[in-house]
């Protein structure tokens, strides 16, 4: 079925007044009719005569009075439920009776983005009006902030449920107006933001009423929520290339700190706060979840106090992750196992360490170059023994890291695996459960072997990775 578009920007001026016959084209070459109308009398009239999909409008034409034709199109029962789009030039907040318009577009506009968003809107309120109890869809299909202002236009009641990988949200709804917002521990502002920022998802809205407590909540302006929530997300998206993962750990570096810094905690709450919480070694994603202020304002904090030396990854670089070998080491190596059809590390783990197959791998992704087998658990699940666990980038080297138990039961597939290992880690609980793979592993196959005992982090993995394979570096003979 073809969709209409209409277009009220005859009268548009400025250096952006074409860009609506742009976007007009793009979305025609998506299958919609586009009639373009002079003025907003006569787009009233059109309007009542056949229904619209979608209408747009340029709030620099200056012979329009937008908040009186947006009163006059409400207040129609013909033209009540139309999908208004405006595009503006200046700020949306300021924008005449923006609370009706479903979506303002910033000039300059891409216009093939823009009808892409615009074409997903339609689509989705045509699915939502197709199905009275609920509506399901995907956020690559239509952003979250697109569609939380189309559910305020329609002034819908329910509940928003999104789902995606490592976040899960809800958003109550009230007549289009939020009243409660949550994401995993995270509530109000703080859960908008990391909501928002997902590029990726499932999403179900269920329509129903609500109870009086509910009805009764202080609600979330959604325009300024939304500008507040971008001006976080630009500030996370500035702070994150200096920050370590989520799954690294951050600690004090210093117990004194100097009076510049402790006297600005009355008035800077998130310093005083990633102080407090650190008295603890955290992850970074354990310290913001722990906290209730905004993820920017943490992430600024911990990024002033690493400046100054009072906070550390706990073995980590600038990055965050943690460095096996340097340029020229990783070359040698290289060169050294040339000949070999695969290099491997092979690694005798102890699974008398609790969740041992779980711990090595959270240690490992903060290793600079560790890329996880497909399947393997890095959070949560088995990761399994005795199947490759990931693979470790050097460079133009690669090379794959093999787990099998530590138990005796297994100690000949050590010599079975390790025959054409290139090197061998051991992973145990303590320093004494190393003897028997290291007497296997050293002495029988003659491998360089690098121990690491719990609790098993990025900093000692790696640097039991770097014993071994800078040892193997150096070993005259090479092994086939």
């Amino acid at each position: 079925m073809t969709r209409r578009a209409v277009f009220l920007d005859v009268g548009a001026s400025g250096p952006r007044a074409r860009e609506g016959g742009a976007l007009a084209a793009s979305l025609a070459a998506r299958g919609f009719s586009i009639e373009r109308l002079p003025d907003g009398q006569t787009t009233l009239e059109a309007l009542a005569r056949e229904a619209a999909d979608l209408v747009v409008i340029d709030a620099d034409s200056p012979a329009l009075d937008l908040r009186a034709f947006m009163e006059s199109l409400r207040g129609d029962a013909r033209t009540a439920s139309t999908l208004v789009v405006a595009l503006a030039s200046g700020d949306p907040r300021e924008l005449p009776a923006r609370r009706e318009i479903a979506l303002t577009l910033s000039k300059p506009i891409h216009a093939d983005e823009a009808s892409s968003r615009l074409e997903a809107l339609v689509v989705t309120r045509q699915r939502a009006a197709s199905n009275a109890r609920e509506l399901r869809g995907d956020l690559s299909q239509i952003t979250f902030p697109d569609l939380l202002q189309l559910f305020a236009v329609n002034r819908v009641t329910g509940t928003l449920s999104v789902d995606a990988p490592g976040r899960f949200g809800n958003v109550v709804l009230d007549a289009g107006e939020v009243k409660s917002i949550t994401c995993g521990t995270a509530a109000g502002m703080k859960a908008f933001v990391r909501l928002l920022a997902l590029p990726e998802g499932s999403f179900i809205f269920h329509h129903r009423s609500l109870d009086s407590a509910v009805s009764s909540l202080e609600t979330m302006p959604l325009g300024p929520a939304l500008f507040e929530a971008t001006r976080q997300m630009d500030e996370i998206a500035r702070l994150k290339p200096s920050m370590p993962e989520p799954w690294m750990e951050v600690r004090k570096a210093r117990l004194v700190w100097p009076t510049a810094i402790t006297d600005r905690f009355d008035t800077t709450p998130a310093l005083f706060e990633v102080a407090r919480l650190l008295d603890s070694t955290k992850t970074l994603g354990a310290l913001l979840d722990a906290s209730p202020l905004p993820d920017a304002d943490l992430l600024a904090a911990l990024d002033e106090l690493r400046r100054e030396g009072l906070v550390e990854v706990a073995g980590g670089t600038s990055s965050g992750r943690v460095e096996v070998l340097d340029t020229t080491i990783a070359r040698a190596l290289a060169e050294r196992v040339a000949e070999q059809a695969v290099p491997r590390v092979v690694m005798v783990v102890d699974r008398d360490v609790p969740n041992s197959d779980v711990a090595l791998v959270r240690a490992l992704g903060g290793v600079t170059g560790f890329v996880a087998a497909e399947g393997v658990a890095g959070s949560s699940g088995e990761a399994g023994m005795l199947a490759p666990v990931g693979t470790l980038v050097l460079g133009t080297l690669r090379i794959e890291l093999f787990a099998v138990p530590s138990t005796r039961e297994f100690s000949p597939l050590w010599a079975v695996f390790g025959a054409t290992a290139t090197a061998a880690l051991v992973a145990v609980g303590q320093a004494e459960g190393a003897s028997l793979a290291r007497e296997v592993l050293s002495t029988e196959l003659a491998l360089p072997v690098g121990v690491v005992v719990a609790p098993w982090t990025a900093s000692n993995v790696a640097a039991a990775l770097r014993a071994a394979l800078t040892a193997r570096v150096a070993t005259r003979t090479q092994r086939g």
